[in-house]
């Protein structure tokens, strides 16, 4: 059966994504901004919904962190890679933030690629 151009299926990251920012807010992080792609950056104070809405418009995006003790971190993503591997970089490398990088790819990387139907 031959699919409309509108019935088109697309990946959809939106899931994987507002799970990666939920494990960041578990492991006491906050998302204070989200850069996509060098186009615009948006301050999310925290709202995951807004950071999910505002990485999921590009293919890379610029995460900017903060933890409770004051120190800053950033995420690189790359959306279009397999499930659990959206996080291209990460810096600094604390044991905090790499267990929570890490911790989203253990439980991703066994979870099918996310679809929905292209809007036109």
């Amino acid at each position: 059966m031959k699919m409309k151009n509108d019935d088109k299926l697309i990946c959809d990251y939106r899931p994987e994504i507002r799970s990666l920012f939920a494990t960041l807010r578990k492991g006491g992080f906050g998302i204070v901004s989200v850069d996509t792609n060098g186009e615009k950056t948006v301050q999310v104070a925290n709202n995951i919904s807004r950071a999910v809405v505002e990485t999921n418009v590009c293919d890379r995006a610029h995460v900017c962190l903060i933890h409770p003790s004051g120190n800053t971190a950033s995420l690189y993503l790359e959306l279009g890679y397999e499930p659990g591997a959206i996080v291209a970089d990460y810096f600094p490398a604390t044991k905090e933030l790499t267990a929570v990088c890490d911790a989203h790819a253990d439980r991703w990387k066994h979870i099918p690629q996310h679809y929905r139907k292209k809007i036109t």
